[in-house]
């Protein structure tokens, strides 16, 4: 990974198919308009109230439609509005869909204020693709600024274009407090194997097992207590699977003291390991250990 590009995005290759397609839409495009085909004039008027039909459609339908037979050449529009002194040039209006986009790009909006969306229920929605979480999109050509939602509801964000491009995850992320802290792991508790000894290294499994803490959490907001402790030494909490940081979270300086301390701790495999080193003989017991559990990374 070159030094350019930031810890959690994906560089890819860029292409950029739809990038010239948009670009040239991004130009003031003039040409052919609704009911001419090709510079021929195709005259079309109905009496107010009765159904538009331009094209191949009839008088007999029962919705006003604009239709265009045969293919328009590249890089014009089938149908144009000019509208300066209205407030709206195009208006949609119905009981299900106001405006229904269907192509590439299904609907762009060029211009000082690009889009405004509103609604008495939603104001914008994003239906998932179909591509899976904690991955990328894959497959068409994204532009930066493209946004895309994922089969688990998480938003991702482009931030340089290609072929899938670069993504960044920007929901689902953050701190979520639970609805009360809850208690991980207790060495005072018979089963769990008294003190943690010197050099011991002890894995709670978290996600999914303690209650509000999904399968799918980066971390965890943990509060984290020695207690009995003997002689002086230090306590590690660090991600499951990966070695020993060379930091501490908890230290104490000598027997019987009880010391807690707040620590944001991520998660390997769903869990947090605890490594206890202190002055006693390797092996012998160091210290009593409790992990609670206030909320979660995401």
């Amino acid at each position: 990974m070159s030094a350019e590009t930031p810890d959690n995005e994906i560089p890819v290759e860029p292409k950029r198919t739809r990038l010239g397609a948009l670009k040239t839409l991004g130009v003031a495009v003039v040409g052919i308009a609704a009911g001419t085909t090709f510079g021929k004039e195709r005259t079309a008027s109905a009496a107010n109230g009765d159904p538009l039909a331009v094209g191949m459609t009839t008088t007999t339908e029962l919705q006003t439609q604009l239709t265009m037979d045969g293919t328009l050449p590249a890089n014009t529009s089938a149908f144009v509005v000019a509208a300066a002194n209205a407030n709206a040039a195009v208006e949609g209006n119905s009981s299900s869909i106001g405006v229904l986009g269907n192509a590439t790009t299904g609907v762009m909006g060029v211009g000082d204020i690009g889009g405004v969306f509103s609604g008495d229920s939603n104001a914008i929605n994003l239906n998932p693709q179909s591509f899976a979480g904690e991955s990328i999109p894959s497959g068409d050509d994204h532009l930066k600024g493209d946004l895309l939602v994922d089969v688990n509801g998480v938003l991702w964000l482009c931030v340089a274009d290609g072929t899938p491009g670069t993504w960044i995850r920007v929901s689902h992320g953050g701190m979520r407090l639970l609805p009360s802290p809850q208690r991980a792991y207790d060495s005072r508790v018979a089963g769990n194997g008294a003190r943690v000894n010197q050099g011991e290294t002890v894995t709670i499994q978290i996600a999914g097992v303690v209650p509000g803490v999904p399968l799918n959490a980066l971390g965890v907001i943990a509060n984290l207590t020695v207690d009995r402790t003997l002689g002086g030494g230090f306590l590690t909490a660090y991600p499951a699977g990966t070695p020993v940081p060379g930091t501490s979270n908890v230290n104490w300086n000598t027997n019987a003291q009880t010391i807690a301390n707040g620590a944001t701790i991520g998660l390997g495999g769903g869990g947090i390991s605890l490594f206890a080193d202190a002055s006693v003989p390797a092996g012998t017991p160091a210290t009593h250990v409790i992990v609670d559990v206030a909320g979660y990374i995401r």
